[in-house]
């Protein structure tokens, strides 16, 4: 048996459960820029069904354009890994050798020259007034060893469909 004090408790609790639920359905929104779900109405991804009947599809959280970096870029360095600057070196048995250019295709292994490129970067650039760039173009890009990044530095590929980094 309930008691006085109890059933409002349980009234609460179902109250929470139906607004969860049908609250659930409601598009992201990002102050000052209204509903993501008006940029991909268009997408030709299927509608949601929700209480409301159905709706476009839910637009990812944010856009990419930004992407590897939340700083406000004031200025952008980008260097295309298929044409690295001889100025760019690492020390290679106490020598400094350029960094060696990316190469897209079969047979090269460019775990080298994304690694040196982002320490070289890291050591010669000031990452709090620039943000870094490395422009990838368009090929299938090998790898042997993992990718270490670092603050403020990001990797653009020429497209998803057309950059394809294998590991």
């Amino acid at each position: 048996m309930f008691s006085y004090t109890t059933k409002p408790r349980y009234l609460i609790l179902i109250f929470v459960v139906l607004c969860t639920s049908i609250f659930s359905q409601v598009p992201p929104v990002i102050p000052g820029n209204g509903a993501l779900n008006d940029l991909f109405a268009d997408s030709g991804l299927p509608p949601l069904l929700g209480p409301f009947g159905p709706r476009p599809p839910l637009a990812p959280v944010l856009e990419w354009a930004s992407a590897g970096s939340n700083a406000v870029i004031d200025s952008v360095f980008t260097i295309d890994v298929t044409a690295i600057p001889d100025i760019m070196t690492y020390e290679s048995d106490d020598v400094f050798v350029p960094i060696p250019d990316a190469q897209g295709g079969d047979g090269f292994d460019n775990s080298l020259t994304f690694n040196e490129l982002i320490k070289w970067v890291n050591t010669h650039i000031d990452s709090v007034l620039v943000h870094t760039q490395i422009f990838i173009p368009y090929g299938v890009y090998n790898f042997s060893d993992q990718i270490v990044m670092h603050s403020n530095i990001s990797l653009k590929g020429a497209g998803s469909d057309k950059t394809e980094l294998s590991f």
